[in-house]
């Protein structure tokens, strides 16, 4: 079969041995599974509550939708799967040999609710509604989330992926694990919540415009990490790069836990309130920028009057240099 048209039924099953477009409307009430060995491309709409679409390749260009409450499971068993149109899902899940790329129409069409259980050697997927991740999440390349609305990593799931890129969200919790053998770069327009595992081999970077709160690990093996914020920022837990840590925030800082670099320098500047209840080490030395810091005492540290300032002659982390 080449070509389905506009098919009504309480339930809908297709088995297919051809190249196949769906180009009329599909309704298949409960359920609509289209299994085709060769590529299927989706160019009209497929409603149903549950949704499997197999095929060699899957190209969305129509609609797909389970009302928003169902779920939705893509395959590509030879190639890629691509989406420029709208998918709309529940609970999505899949696997792709090549590249899946969700981006539909434009940066908002696609409304997906909960992404789990998905592979491929790529992922790409842009979003308008808040996604929760509930499942393994496992790309051989680059993995490029983009929500216009809240992310949250369940406590439960895990992503890993040779790098990792997460944007334009408007708050963001990590509760799970993250992982890259690569880069990872969080990017929010909102607060930033990590009280899970986010490690990344070659450098973590973070940036968020609201607050920040730190209370499980963000580290990298062989990288920096550079944390910038201008809400505030609280780490309770671990903070490590290999080669540096650098801390930015234009609010208040509260750096209780660990901040360590055991192969660089850490960096720590705010424009706000500074508190360190907890350890910083970094091994080539460590500079804290604070300039509320009464004038006198900033004197005083500089002079090496301090004891928690002096330079050490021993081998190991410096202790802080402290800058207006």
């Amino acid at each position: 079969m080449a070509t389905l048209a506009s098919f009504t039924a309480s339930g809908f099953t297709l088995n297919d041995g051809t190249s196949l477009t769906a180009a009329g409307v599909v309704n298949g009430g409960t359920a609509a599974t289209v299994t085709d060995s060769a590529s299927l491309t989706v160019g009209g709409t497929i409603s149903a509550a549950a949704i499997a679409l197999t095929g060699a390749n899957v190209a969305i260009t129509g609609l797909v939708s389970d009302g928003g409450a169902g779920t939705v499971g893509l395959a590509a068993t030879g190639g890629s799967i691509t989406e420029t149109g709208t998918l709309i899902a529940g609970t999505l899940s899949g696997h792709s040999t090549g590249a899946t790329s969700l981006t539909g129409s434009t940066a908002s069409t696609n409304q997906i609710a909960t992404l789990t259980n998905f592979t491929a050697a790529s992922f790409i997927l842009d979003d308008g509604e808040a996604l929760s991740i509930t499942g393994p999440i496992v790309v051989g390349g680059t993995l490029a989330l983009s929500d216009t609305l809240n992310l949250v990593v369940e406590s439960t799931s895990s992503i890993a992926a040779g790098a990792v890129a997460i944007t334009g969200l408007a708050n963001a919790t990590i509760a799970g694990t993250v992982t890259s053998t690569g880069t990872a770069a969080i990017n929010t327009s909102g607060t930033l919540s990590n009280p899970g595992t986010l490690v990344a081999s070659n450098g973590v970077t973070i940036a968020s415009t609201a607050d920040i709160t730190v209370a499980g690990a963000i580290a990298s093996s062989a990288g920096a990490v550079g944390i910038t914020g201008s809400g505030g920022l609280t780490t309770s837990g671990l903070v490590s790069g290999l080669t540096g840590v650098t801390i930015s925030d234009s609010g208040s800082i509260t750096a209780g836990g660990s901040v360590v670099s055991s192969g660089g320098s850490v960096g720590i500047a705010n424009l706000g309130a500074l508190s360190i209840p907890g350890l910083i080490s970094g091994q080539t030395g460590v500079t804290i920028v604070d300039p509320d810091r009464p004038r006198h005492d900033r004197q005083r540290r500089r002079s090496g009057q301090d004891r928690r300032c002096r330079r050490t002659e021993h081998r190991g982390p410096r202790s802080p240099t402290w800058e207006p």
